[in-house]
């Protein structure tokens, strides 16, 4: 399981929002966030992914930590920290 797959789970449980509000809000169907939530599944759609952390009303530092776990997942760690280094 991904840290950002942890992180998320760790934030959904803490929003007390459900998979089908998340759905909802971010434009996934409930059990492909579930499949994300349980690190099976990375997506590709950003925006949707914005969304999904957008709607679990984090701190901005949160929010930033979690968007670059979601980044490291989708590219791979040594991806992201050359990106990051440019």
């Amino acid at each position: 399981m991904t840290n950002f797959a942890k992180s998320l789970e760790k934030h959904i449980y803490r929003s007390a929002l459900t998979e089908s509000q998340l759905a909802k809000i971010s434009g996934f169907n409930r059990s492909y966030i579930a499949l994300i939530k349980n690190g099976q599944r990375i997506p590709a759609d950003m925006e949707k992914v914005r969304k999904l952390i957008g709607a679990l009303n984090l701190s901005p530092y949160e929010h930033d930590a979690l968007w670059k776990e979601y980044l490291k997942a989708r590219y791979g760690e040594e991806n992201f920290e050359l990106q990051r280094q440019m």
